[in-house]
């Protein structure tokens, strides 16, 4: 079961890209830093029309032998080229949606807060 907080913008027939991130968190400090600073960031990218969409869901009932992530995050984009940028729209966007935050101190509570396990793309 997956439990989501989402950001969504336009309406598209094109083909979608859809970047999905496993996350193993460390401490529910993590989805405190997604909800609070990540989801305005990426409201904003919508809301400017970087990103189609942004959704991050909790794994509630995992089953299987390894259970390697808890949280899956999936960015939304209308073209494949939008992709390869990662982190200068990000960093924009943070800087706008928050202008005092030190992004060293974040990536640093990101890292104590989470550990990356894996990224795929999907094209639909």
């Amino acid at each position: 079961v997956l439990i989501p907080f989402k950001v969504i913008g336009q309406d598209t027939e094109k083909p979608l890209i859809f970047k999905v991130d496993y996350m193993k968190s460390k401490s529910s400090k993590y989805l405190e830093l997604e909800k609070n600073i990540y989801l305005p960031v990426h409201q904003n990218r919508v809301d400017k029309g970087e990103l189609v969409g942004w959704f991050i869901y909790q794994v509630m009932f995992p089953m299987g032998k390894d259970i390697d992530y808890n949280y899956v995050t999936i960015t939304v984009y209308d073209n494949v080229d939008a992709v390869e940028p990662l982190w200068q729209p990000f960093i924009d966007s943070a800087k706008e949606v928050h202008p005092d935050l030190d992004l060293n101190q974040l990536y640093k509570d990101v890292s104590e807060s989470r550990d990356f396990v894996w990224s795929e793309i999907y094209q639909c």
